[in-house]
């Protein structure tokens, strides 16, 4: 059955790739979507990981005794997931004219844009180091926000170098704000998705200033190396992460030092052998898939079922622990608690999988739902900001999640849904307020996705 299930994740893997690909080079569509990023997430942290599990026999804490029968269940869900997915976002119940309502806003100038910069980059600390940090309750949630106004406050920066690549000014504000909010991200978290976040944000808007109008052959080069130069220091961060949980300087109860501090304090303890636990890291791709495999086999004798838990964690993951102390935890975080796994922080927690939440949360009503609803949200974003590709007010929050929305597959996924949905909250607040301080009064008409739209 293991020969049999790699075969069938190998078929889904090509039809994912040739999906993306397709999409990527064909004239009717745009190169770069947020159906493409899931997808891509999905075959990262599902398929791919399954395959290096079934192939490898490599299991994460949790160990899967018998990889036949869950592999085989796993690769028949991520078809039926899939297609689900894909029918709905062709479909667009009802997404498609909500995403080309017509909207009044203003042109934007570079010096605006660089103002808009400054806006979101200040929110952003408002909203995390002031009061995320001094308010209990009201704290938790502009802490959430605060994700988005930061990627947006790059993203704003690189629309400005992006319109004139040939001024220096906006050059050096670009990598300025590049450095702070790399900074900013690394100063209170170990996650990569800040940095990972940064870099995507550049690229969604490199896309709809610059590449959207060459050939896609140019563009897919372009976003190559953009890639490359973006994966450095993810892998960089990685190593020193590791090194700070062997030593001094690690996340939460790993080490001496937290923050910047701590990242300075595992530079000194840096090896080589340190660069290749993230590598082997992504080539497993935090074992997502073999948490999965281990759901579906220890399902429901270990852990049980939780009927739709993950809209249900969705919908209570904003209200604060302080406030109901009893609030259900993630699913990852449940993994590590019914699988017994010892000598980890009390916040640890694993990466089950999107076909490993579906399961638990009973597949056969979990999977239309959730596959529907993230194929419609992906067609919104995604109808949205090709209709008003050239207005950086609308585009520029959608793009500021696009880290949060790979990995949804990886799961906890109602946390990456959670925070998808506070990124561009966040990202359109300090939008909104820097076009209404920075952009330039149009004559007050309506705009729809149909209407040309020129930014100085």
């Amino acid at each position: 059955m293991i020969a049999i299930s790699i075969l069938i994740l190998l078929i889904t893997a090509v039809a994912i790739i040739t999906i993306v690909v397709r999409d990527t080079f064909a004239a009717g569509k745009e190169a770069v979507s947020m159906k493409s990023i899931f997808l891509l997430g999905f075959l990262f942290f599902q398929t791919s990981s399954t395959i290096f599990t079934l192939l490898t026999g490599e299991t994460d804490m949790l160990y899967v005794e018998n990889l036949g029968t869950p592999a085989l269940i796993f690769a028949s869900l991520s078809i039926i997931f899939l297609s689900i997915f894909l029918y709905a976002y062709a479909r667009g119940w009802g997404v498609v004219s909500l995403a080309h309502r017509p909207t009044r806003t203003p042109k934007a100038s570079i010096g605006g844009l660089v103002g808009a910069s400054i806006i979101c980059v200040s929110a952003g600390f408002v909203c995390r180091d002031l009061i995320g940090t001094t308010v209990p309750v009201l704290g938790v949630l502009t802490f959430q926000l605060a994700s988005g106004m930061y990627v947006a406050s790059v993203a704003f920066a690189a629309w400005a170098w992006f319109l004139d690549a040939r001024r220096i000014t906006t050059a050096l504000w670009l990598v300025w704000m590049v450095v702070l909010v790399t900074a900013a991200f690394l100063a209170v978290e170990w996650s990569r998705r800040g940095i990972v976040s940064v870099f995507l944000g550049v690229a969604w808007v490199g896309y709809f200033v610059k590449w959207r109008n060459i050939s896609r052959g140019r563009f897919v080069k372009w976003i190559t190396v953009l890639l490359i130069v973006g994966f450095v220091p993810v892998v960089l961060q990685s190593a020193l992460r590791s090194a700070a949980q062997g030593g001094g300087g690690g996340p939460k109860g790993t080490g001496a030092l937290g923050g910047l501090a701590g990242y300075v304090e595992a530079f000194g303890n840096l090896n080589i052998s340190d660069l290749f636990t993230p590598i082997m890291e992504i080539a497993a791709a935090q074992f997502a898939g073999s948490n999965s495999l281990w759901l579906i086999e220890e399902c429901p004798a270990l852990q049980p079922y939780m009927p739709l838990h993950q809209l249900y964690y969705l919908s209570v993951h904003p209200v604060p622990r302080i406030l109901w102390e009893n609030k259900p935890t993630g699913l990852g975080r449940e993994m590590v608690i019914v699988g017994n796994i010892q000598r980890v922080g009390d916040e640890h927690n694993l990466g089950p999988g999107i076909i490993g939440h579906c399961w638990v949360d009973l597949w056969w009503l979990s999977i239309p739902i959730y596959a529907i609803i993230l194929g419609l949200a992906m067609r919104y974003i995604d109808e949205r900001a090709s209709a008003f590709a050239e207005i950086p007010w609308i585009v520029i929050p959608l793009g500021a999640a696009t880290a949060h929305i790979f990995g949804i597959p990886r799961g906890e996924t109602a946390l990456f849904a959670f925070n998808t949905i506070a990124a561009i909250v966040g990202a359109w607040l300090a939008s909104a307020i820097s076009a209404y301080i920075f952009g330039r009064q149009t004559d007050g008409e309506m705009l729809t996705g149909a209407e040309e739209y020129n930014a100085d």
